[in-house]
């Protein structure tokens, strides 16, 4: 009894991983040069996002087979991509002037760690 249940849900987990891995991405850039900053640091032609995450990364020709007619394709013209560059506004800088006491400025940060007074 125990065996066609597991065939039964490995087999719908095979189905469904396979009817997802058809659905196409929603952005491909293709034709550059993307820093993946895997543990080789590889440096690839294009990659395919969907749904807000990668889900490939190669030569620009095998990555494209992920595009369909809704697909936004980029051609970066050799241009680079790379990975994890976020604005973080001010806040962290007002949070440490507001830490230690005052604008840090760069003549601040020469005086890192700061001599703090009894507080």
């Amino acid at each position: 009894m125990r065996r066609p249940v597991f065939l039964f849900l490995l087999a719908g987990w095979v189905l469904g991983a396979s009817l997802y891995a058809q659905v196409p991405a929603d952005l491909v850039l293709y034709n550059g040069q993307i820093l993946t900053v895997d543990s080789n640091f590889s440096i690839v032609q294009a990659v395919a996002v969907r749904e807000g995450k990668i889900i490939a990364v190669g030569a620009s020709d095998d990555v494209l087979e992920l595009a369909g007619p809704s697909t936004t394709r980029l051609d970066l013209k050799g241009k680079t991509v790379i990975p994890g560059i976020v604005h973080s506004h001010t806040h962290v800088n007002q949070a440490a002037e507001g830490r230690y006491g005052g604008e840090l400025g760069a003549e601040g940060l020469l005086q890192y760690p700061p001599q703090l007074e009894n507080r």
